[in-house]
């Protein structure tokens, strides 16, 4: 298990394929209603605090908590703290934030449905006129294709559900910028689609 201290209330946490099978888990079972999960994240919670100044409480209702598998057998977690005292008040959007484009990201396993996920992404773009960027990172055997577009996300979204799971968070794109190898950037699926074809 390694920890590292992302923020004064967040943490990411790996586990290697090792850890889990310790804790008798995998990936598509982690859930906060299963015992199994639960005797994790409380050791989890109970290693943070011993080697860092940050305490978490596995029973508080603001423990936000994110899980990404790796490629041999793990997870990544990323657990942070919304307290209610660190955010008196709504904050004001800078005009920077109202420009951020929605992100979009698939999982897909294996070339072959990264190709079929690409091709159709840039089929609904020629005939629809959906503008997006994208760009592919690789782990492994598994493939990660992220998607920013600043309209149409909903039909996006679906052409991508049919290909692999889909997150939407800007805390998962980080990770894979750190974690995976980058394939193609900028118009990631316009390439896949050419290469694969």
């Amino acid at each position: 298990m390694k920890i590292d201290v992302l923020s004064n209330s967040t943490v990411k946490i790996t586990l290697s394929g090792g850890d889990m099978k310790e804790y008798d888990l995998c990936y598509e079972n982690l859930s906060r209603k299963s015992p199994d999960t639960g005797r994790l994240l409380g050791e989890v919670l109970k290693a943070v605090s011993l080697e860092s100044d940050i305490f978490f409480d596995a029973n508080a209702d603001r423990l936000f908590i994110e899980a990404f598998p790796r490629s041999d057998g793990g997870c990544m977690l990323y657990i942070s703290s919304l307290e209610e005292e660190e955010k008196p008040s709504k904050p004001k959007r800078s005009k920077a934030a109202e420009k951020v484009c929605p992100l979009l990201i698939c999982l897909v396993d294996g070339v072959e449905s990264l190709g079929g996920l690409c091709r159709s992404l840039c089929s609904l773009k020629e005939r629809n006129g959906i503008c997006f960027s994208s760009s592919v990172y690789g782990d492994g055997g598994s493939y990660w294709l992220t998607v920013e577009a600043e309209s149409n996300t909903a039909r996006l979204e679906a052409v991508m559900r049919e290909y692999g799971n889909v997150y939407s968070d800007r805390l998962s794109a980080a990770a894979l910028s750190e974690h995976c190898s980058e394939i193609a950037c900028g118009n990631g699926a316009e390439i896949i689609a050419d290469s694969i074809g």
